[in-house]
């Protein structure tokens, strides 16, 4: 799906930039321009930091309820 109709970038590339290390919007608009000229995609930009941010903190506690036996 379209994230950012201002530089045709989909939830996809967004990910990818997330997973590359992106961790707000600022460093989004640097990487890869979404969000820096309308900003209509912003609300979403922050949905899709802030699922990776709770996946990546739910990761450890799977792994650590993996171990146990």
């Amino acid at each position: 799906m379209f994230v950012c109709h201002c530089r045709a970038l989909t939830d996809r590339e967004i990910g990818e930039e997330i997973a590359a290390g992106a961790r707000d919007l600022d460093e989004i608009g640097r990487r890869c321009g979404a969000g820096i000229t309308c900003g209509g995609c912003c609300p979403l930009l922050q949905e899709l930091l802030d699922q990776a941010a709770e996946q990546a903190a739910a990761e450890p506690a799977m792994a650590l309820a993996a171990q146990r036996p």
